[in-house]
């Protein structure tokens, strides 16, 4: 989760947290391969304007905000005022050339940082659950984590709920 501690009130900050949270994710070991990308794009007449400031934005008539991968686009959020699909179509495909051009950018990033391609982590071998006739597969290596569909059996019963009383913490007794 990002948060903005402080910002210039011309600059919607939203996006760029999205794309600082993936430059973030990009360096750290974690394993997260596909690089995202975000932006905004507004428009002014016939002018796509690329990450507007607020200004730009109060006389615009498109706000989309795109987020993608260098192979795709995974998401799109945003408005306009009647607007036809070539130039919602001409908006996106301007947002996923800048989307590209923002994760070529983390890229550099994690190379300027001295680190190398990112690798997947060895994978844990599995083993097929006895209890399912599914296909479902755990890593347990426990074989009695396995039992009654893949949840494990209580040790004990259950206690019957009607005889279970807790004291309040004002002093009362109440049925749970």
């Amino acid at each position: 989760m990002a948060s903005t501690l402080s910002f210039d009130r011309e600059n919607d900050p939203d996006v760029l947290c999205m794309i600082g949270s993936s430059a973030a994710l990009h360096v750290s070991p974690i394993p997260f391969l596909k690089v995202t990308g975000s932006v905004r794009v507004g428009r002014n007449g016939n002018e796509f304007i690329v990450m507007p400031t607020y200004a730009q934005m109060e006389h615009s008539d498109l706000d989309l905000v795109v987020s993608g991968t260098r192979d795709a686009i995974t998401m799109i959020e945003g408005f306009a005022r009647e607007m036809s699909e070539e130039h919602m179509t001409s908006a996106i495909m301007v947002a996923h050339r800048e989307v590209v051009r923002i994760i070529d950018f983390i890229e550099d990033f994690r190379i300027k940082a001295g680190l190398g391609a990112k690798d997947l982590p060895r994978r844990l071998p599995t083993t097929r659950s006895r209890a399912s006739s599914s296909k479902s597969f755990t890593t347990s290596p426990h074989p009695q984590a396995n039992q009654r569909q893949g949840r494990p059996r209580r040790s004990h019963p259950r206690p019957a709920r009607a005889h279970l009383h807790r004291i309040h913490p004002r002093g009362r007794q109440r049925q749970t």
